[in-house]
């Protein structure tokens, strides 16, 4: 139950896996120049478009999809704000994953899982509803924490709770789980007109995911640091059981050696 509750939150999570591939999408120009005697618009590179002798002489090309570059017009003169995005987040994602393995060490994993959800909420409404660019910046940076963070925690948190047999198989099934979520997110693309359709599909995984931590359960980790010894050895048992299904020497009582103290 526990891996496929965290199978299941890493398909949501994947659907964020293709939205810079869909928000980023580059636009296309066209130029005026003089062809066959008259000037024209002709389509042309943003190399072209861009350079200082054909200023207020190109324009965009409007295409199906509203993409975030078309909505700050971040080329020509602003194309480098798509690299400083870049780097900031770049930035900020692993630290948040930095602060957050170390915070989940004190008030475990379920707990810093949750405390996630209000980064990942905030980060869908500014990038949702965000008209300045530095707003627009500020929800991804929060978007992308919560993202990274998250699938960090999981993976964590799946290894200290399963059992040796599960755990052999549980990345594999998680890396294939998230990947999923981004081929099936492709499928709905055909359907969206804007780049708001995208976040607003964030944050409605967003919002999935908290039902489905509720289910999980403290790491093992957590509960020994907290001396919550009789939850813990409820959970050492079931995942014993778990891994000696088959095999009832695994789970008989442990009895010490000669000599060992008890």
């Amino acid at each position: 139950l526990t891996l496929g509750l965290a199978i299941l939150m890493i398909f949501f999570l994947g659907f964020y896996g293709s939205l810079n591939v869909l928000t980023y999408r580059p636009v296309r120009f066209q130029c005026r120049k003089f062809v066959e005697g008259i000037y024209q618009w002709v389509q042309c590179e943003e190399a072209e478009a861009c350079m200082n002798v054909n200023k207020n002489r190109y324009r965009v090309i409007h295409s199906d999809f509203f993409s975030v570059t078309e909505k700050f017009e971040l080329y020509c003169d602003k194309k480098d704000l798509l690299y400083l995005m870049t780097n900031v987040i770049m930035f900020f994602s692993p630290l948040s994953c930095f602060i957050f393995g170390y915070m989940a060490d004190f008030v475990g994993r379920r707990k810093a899982l949750f405390l996630l959800i209000p980064i990942g909420l905030v980060g869908f409404l500014l990038s949702y509803f965000g008209n300045e660019f530095t707003l627009f910046l500020v929800g991804n940076c929060c978007l992308c924490s919560f993202l990274q963070s998250m699938v960090m925690l999981l993976y964590l948190y799946v290894n200290e709770i399963l059992g040796r047999k599960l755990r052999s198989v549980s990345v594999a099934l998680l890396s294939l789980s998230y990947a999923l979520g981004e081929i099936v997110f492709l499928g709905f693309y055909d359907f969206m007109t804007s780049y708001k359709q995208v976040y607003l599909a964030q944050g409605i995984c967003i919002i999935i995911c908290i039902p489905i931590i509720r289910f999980l359960r403290e790491s093992p980790f957590y509960l020994a640091n907290t001396k919550q010894f009789r939850k813990l050895s409820k959970m050492l048992k079931k995942i014993m059981e778990t891994n000696f299904k088959n095999n009832t020497v695994g789970i008989t009582r442990w009895r010490p050696r000669s000599g060992q103290k008890k």
